[in-house]
């Protein structure tokens, strides 16, 4: 495949995961004060999130192969770290969206409501790490 073509999917996919994610982050701390829709959210998370997040971290891997980028600069280390960050919290979110699906009173765990800026501050540095490539 064709490498542009294999980034431009992987943009297109971590838009809408980023998006995805920063719609269930801001939807968990309003439930504390408002109805939760958690079955959409669920939805959300199935069909469309998880998706994303995989395909994003498919083709950013075809990209690393196809790109020569072995062995890794330190800012593709420092890209990758985040992401797995993110793919963590998106776990943690998603988790805590299931859990509140089967029970009403589930709390929204203190690492959620701590990391809720995690996604505006990783994602421009994320931007800015392959943008620039510092370092090489």
């Amino acid at each position: 495949m064709d490498y542009l073509f294999i980034k431009a999917v992987h943009l297109i996919a971590m838009m809408t995961w980023m998006g995805g994610l920063a719609v269930l982050s801001l939807t968990l701390i309003r439930a504390e004060t408002e109805a939760f829709p958690a079955k959409a959210l669920l939805d959300l998370d199935r069909y469309l999130m998880t998706p994303s997040m995989l395909l994003t971290w498919i083709m950013g891997l075809v990209l690393i192969v196809s790109g020569d980028w072995l062995p890794f600069p330190a800012w593709l280390i420092s890209k990758l770290v985040l992401v797995f960050g993110l793919s963590i919290y998106h776990g943690v979110v998603a988790g805590h969206i299931r859990r509140k699906n089967k029970l009403e009173e589930a709390p929204i765990p203190l690492i959620i409501r701590k990391s809720a800026l995690y996604l505006p501050v990783a994602l421009p540095v994320i931007v800015l790490c392959v943008s620039l490539k510092p370092g090489t």
